[in-house]
């Protein structure tokens, strides 16, 4: 994704195909009258080793894909194909940014550095703005005051070493 979007390559135009893909792999649960019985026979699993951004973009593009699915299959659509432009996908896109924000602050201290829009190429410039903004302060937040946060990470998985050197489990009271 991150060579693509450099390269100047629309990735929202990529990864529907993608998405389209992973879902008929792993089926999708429909009960609904009149409809045959169809099961979900497995869960996509999506991360980037390095970017919330990307993570939160390829979960949205495979929501966006089974919303379509889900939507036809209970006969709201014709064609399980949505529009970018809907009211539906926009509310979508805004839940997931949403969704992305929170994990983002919680993982990195700062709201997600680039948005769906951004990988769109619809971001005003406003938006890449805010993208540089984002950059910045989750750098010197890492850089400066991520001490405190790293040893409450350590603490809660029990690699916190105290001051006599010993592990938390080892030390007796």
């Amino acid at each position: 994704m991150a060579r693509k979007s450099r390269g100047g390559d629309n990735v929202m135009e990529m990864l529907p195909e993608i998405a389209e893909s992973v879902l008929q792999q792993t089926g999708m649960f429909l009960k609904a009258r009149g409809l045959s019985l169809t099961f979900q026979t497995s869960i996509v699993r999506t991360n980037c080793m390095d970017c919330l951004n990307r993570t939160n973009t390829a979960r949205f593009a495979i929501g966006k894909c089974a919303l379509g699915h889900q939507l036809e299959c209970l006969g709201f659509l014709k064609s399980a194909k949505l529009e970018f432009d809907s009211e539906c996908v926009t509310m979508l896109e805004n839940f997931y940014e949403e969704h992305g924000d929170t994990l983002a602050l919680q993982y990195g201290g700062s709201q997600l550095v680039h948005h769906i829009k951004t990988y769109r190429k619809t971001a005003a410039w406003a938006s890449q703005r805010n993208d540089i903004m984002q950059s910045l302060n989750r750098y010197y937040r890492n850089t400066f005051n991520d001490t405190e946060k790293q040893y409450s990470v350590n603490l809660f998985l029990g690699y916190y070493m105290s001051s006599k050197g010993h592990n938390m489990d080892e030390e007796y009271y």
